[in-house]
């Protein structure tokens, strides 16, 4: 009975913290339009270039947020890139640019 209770709770847990996420990523948008009018109305903005900038900032945190969610895997890319380039750089006891046979 314990496992599913601690499962059910983290079941809860997962569930606000993605409601949390959702909600600031529209408060966010609602912000960045209301400024958008603002700008529009008090400055006399035209509102397609207002509209432009708006997107082209969107497109560029969303741009942000992908890289950053790759950032955990680095290290271990670099690891296996580590490990690939270790095997590529082993003397190969094939080689016969040196002159030599290997054993067989």
């Amino acid at each position: 009975m314990e496992p599913q209770t601690r499962r059910i709770k983290n079941i809860h847990i997962s569930g606000f913290w993605f409601g949390y996420a959702q909600c600031a990523r529209l408060v966010f948008i609602g912000i960045v339009f209301s400024v958008g009018a603002w700008i529009i109305k008090t400055y006399d903005e035209c509102i397609a270039s207002v509209f432009i900038g708006i997107v082209i900032m969107f497109t560029a945190l969303a741009g942000a947020s992908m890289s950053f969610s790759n950032v955990p895997s680095v290290s271990i890319a670099k690891a296996s890139a580590n490990t690939i380039f270790s095997i590529i750089d082993e003397k190969s006891t094939l080689d016969i640019r040196e002159g030599h046979q290997a054993k067989i």
